[in-house]
């Protein structure tokens, strides 16, 4: 197998050995055995004495132990209860690493202003627009090919929908590499990338109310091979607003949902709330 010719791989091996430890993938654990890519990560960072950066699923705490030698302080998010003991015994001479036990979702964290992670795949939506609200500066994944191929998709694609619109509203994505399933234990069934995130200091798109931007496009993509005639009424109809099409969206009418762009989005969202009939 190829896997092994990582040396990061033994070591991991024998950590779940001595505590153990059987990857589960309840935690989505897939644990990475090629140090330079983590390495390589941290300097996509850029971290310094000045950063405070967060780790989701920090596991054995290799990826934790480089950039605590580089940034001010590591917050390190691990869920699962067995390998906390791990961590803490890697990290115990570490005195600016903290350690958080629990759920990324729903633990309130400490002040952050970069993310340099692996995370559970599972999550990846989730906490991407968690991170999103929170506007950090720099925002460092690795994230299942998949998933990031639908944020990077162009109107038109069949990898373009609504996180693709909602994603690029608040922030760019760039792909920096993409990464062999052999670099992880155990290796895993779908491609991965690492990607940059920047959230936007203020969108690229202006929308009166973007509670009722989030709601319209969610219904939109619901019936994205519609004609934006036929998928508007019955969003309309869903979110319970009560009036007709406006004339000014006529142009536009014909495109499927697939095709809208961002701009589309923002502009059907402001036409339909001048008419100020759409639910508080």
């Amino acid at each position: 197998m190829k896997i092994m010719q990582h040396p990061l791989l033994s070591d991991i091996l024998r950590l779940c050995r001595v505590y153990g430890i059987r990857p589960r993938r309840k935690y989505g654990q897939n644990f990475i055995v090629k140090r330079t890519f983590l390495e390589r990560m941290v300097n996509y960072a850029d971290l310094d004495d000045n950063d405070v950066v967060l780790e989701v699923g920090a596991g054995f705490g290799i990826l934790t132990e480089i950039m605590a030698k580089k940034a001010g302080k590591v917050i390190a998010v691990e869920k699962d209860p067995k390998i906390i003991k791990a961590l803490q015994d890697r990290l115990r001479d570490f005195n600016n690493v903290e350690i958080v036990h629990g759920d990324v979702l729903k633990v309130n964290l400490p002040t952050y202003n970069k993310v340099c992670a692996n995370p559970p795949y599972s999550i990846s939506s989730k906490l991407l627009f968690k991170l999103l609200e929170e506007k950090p500066e720099t925002i460092i994944l690795t994230l299942q090919k998949e998933f990031v191929d639908r944020l990077i998709a162009a109107p038109g694609t069949k990898e373009y929908g609504r996180i693709s619109i909602m994603v690029n509203y608040k922030a760019t994505v760039k792909v920096l590499e993409y990464v062999p399933r052999e670099y992880f234990y155990p290796k895993p069934k779908v491609d991965s990338a690492l990607v940059e995130v920047r959230a936007l200091r203020e969108p690229v798109v202006k929308v009166a109310d973007e509670r009722f931007f989030t709601l319209l496009v969610r219904e939109l993509f619901t019936q994205r091979n519609k004609t934006l005639k036929k998928a508007l009424r019955l969003a309309l109809h869903n979110l319970n607003a009560r009036y007709e099409i406006p004339a000014s969206l006529t142009y536009i009418l014909s495109k499927r949902i697939y095709e809208l762009t961002l701009e589309d989005c923002a502009l059907i969202t402001n036409e339909l709330l001048s008419m100020r009939e759409y639910p508080s």
